[in-house]
């Protein structure tokens, strides 16, 4: 009952069997000794025939995460209680007198270790842990048993996070290691983007800051140079058009979080996969700036990318990221609204909203900022979730207060209008905490006759994208959002052969 999912053309890997492949189901995907996941094209709204929720038309209400979490095996199996005060008070103790005193020293050295050296440590010693936990403890540790062996493994040592407390310089430091997490080298020419000011320059339509920077920063890769030179008998879509496409890349991390430095090696890694430039784009954090500098910062970019780098908005696909994704959606309604000629806000924006990208990628995307219910995926898949968990909201929340004030719901694009938006791919986890937030944002957009691709997998934390290098669901998940990106790039350029 309800409405399905009409199919999309990824073509599955040898090790996995498409279940079903007609106009009106999913396709849902059973790799070899992993859960299954599916992919959705649909123009209705979303009805997911894998999870333990039931699809509209049926007499049986769907169950809520709540009720989710009692069917799932939580804290490794064991009797523990991150909620304990007398447990985390312990833990906090042992924080402050064994841990942050050095932790400062601790990241400034690890920070000036060449990344190369840092991948092989953490590759090395999680195929040598994973031996060790495949014999041990197999697959007793993560929510679910059908998970893959090692998201069991990964499950083991990252849920102890929770009992820890986390600040914005852990996150930072955290996130800034990314590279190291990736299973790639850098390899194309990198550019450091330094425009100091944008007023300056040709053909820009800005004419003050309006009290905010107008420097744009960031990285530029030119992976699509990259891919042309290691691989020249590839006839990946790139070599069929002299024209750059360009993603834009908008990091997370809970706009408390994220830098591009961190980013580089997964963005060049897509770049090549998908034959294009990649340009990171730098953005200011809270608490040091407010939401509306963020989203101005945010745009200026863009509007670099335009008029200083001479892309066409047409061959620009943005590639977002938890909360970059709730950004690069912000941008798109903005950018759609001015079109339209209805007002922004604030309405200064609208000097530097360049025209509509091309498309989107937007993974695990964290767009409503309102008060979360008790209930929903949000603060009840924070319980299990290896990235968003406990202690890392109960760090964050209060910051959403101090940067939006009272403007928590118009300020979250998941619950905006959105019209007029180009094709989405959108890629989450049924289990992690953005989950019920992400299926508000696909079906309204559904609604409002966006074409929305979606891939949906089981029993992963949020973004969990970016631990391909470890899981296979990771791996999966990235080729979904790199096959997307390819296809579209394939239609862009057949419309530029026949125009």
């Amino acid at each position: 009952p309800g409405a399905y999912c009409t199919p999309f053309i990824m073509t599955p890997r040898p090790d996995e069997t498409p279940i079903s492949e007609t106009d009106e189901a999913a396709v849902i995907i059973q790799p070899i000794d992993e859960p299954p996941y599916l992919i959705c094209r649909s123009g209705s709204s979303f009805c997911n025939p894998t999870d333990e929720t039931t699809c509209t038309g049926s007499t049986t209400p769907p169950k809520t995460a709540k009720q989710i979490n009692e069917t799932l095996n939580l804290n490794l199996g064991l009797p523990l209680a991150p909620e304990n005060k007398a447990l985390r008070t312990v833990i906090r103790w042992i924080n402050a007198i064994g841990i942050s005193w050095w932790e400062d020293w601790m990241f400034a050295v690890i920070r000036k270790l060449p990344v190369s050296f840092r991948r092989y440590i953490c590759l090395t010693a999680f195929q040598l842990y994973f031996q060790l936990h495949k014999r041990l403890l197999g697959r007793r540790t993560a929510i679910h048993p059908a998970a893959s062996e090692e998201y069991h493994a990964l499950t083991t040592v990252m849920y102890w996070g929770r009992f820890f407390p986390v600040s914005i310089p852990r996150m930072r430091f955290a996130l800034s290691q990314l590279s190291a997490w990736t299973n790639s080298t850098v390899t194309s020419k990198v550019d450091r983007i330094d425009c100091v000011d944008m007023v300056a320059q040709p053909g820009s339509k800005i004419t003050s800051g309006h009290g905010y920077s107008t420097r744009v920063t960031g990285l530029y890769v030119h992976s699509s140079r990259q891919q042309r030179q290691e691989n020249k008998n590839n006839n990946y879509v790139g070599t069929s058009t002299k024209k750059r496409k360009v993603i834009f890349w908008l990091y997370g991390g809970a706009y408390l979080s994220g830098d591009v430095e961190g980013n580089l090696t997964p963005a060049e890694m897509v770049g090549k996969a998908c034959g294009v430039d990649v340009f990171l784009a730098s953005y200011s954090l809270i608490p040091e700036a407010k939401f509306d500098e963020i989203v101005w910062d945010v745009c200026l970019a863009y509007h670099w990318l335009i008029v200083v780098k001479h892309v066409d908005p047409s061959d620009v696909i943005l590639y977002g990221i938890s909360s970059g994704s709730g950004l690069a959606t912000r941008m798109m309604q903005m950018i759609a609204k001015y079109d339209r000629q209805e007002p922004v806000y604030p309405s200064f924006l609208s000097e530097i909203l360049s025209p509509m990208p091309s498309g989107a990628v937007l993974l695990c995307p964290f767009v409503d900022y309102t008060e979360p219910t008790e209930d929903g995926s949000f603060l009840q898949y924070a319980k299990h979730d290896l990235i968003v968990n406990q202690s890392v909201l109960e760090c964050g929340m209060p910051y959403f207060d101090i940067a939006l004030g009272d403007r928590r719901l118009e300020c979250s694009p998941g619950l905006d209008d959105c019209r007029d938006l180009p094709p989405l791919c959108v890629v989450v986890s049924e289990h992690e905490t953005v989950y019920d937030q992400t299926l508000v944002l696909v079906n309204k957009a559904r609604e409002q006759n966006v074409k929305v691709t979606l891939g949906v997998w089981k029993y992963q934390c949020h973004v969990f994208l970016f631990l391909a290098a470890f899981c296979p669901e990771g791996r999966q998940a990235m080729e979904f959002a790199n096959d997307w990106i390819v296809q579209e790039i394939a239609k862009s350029n057949s419309e530029q052969v026949h125009q």
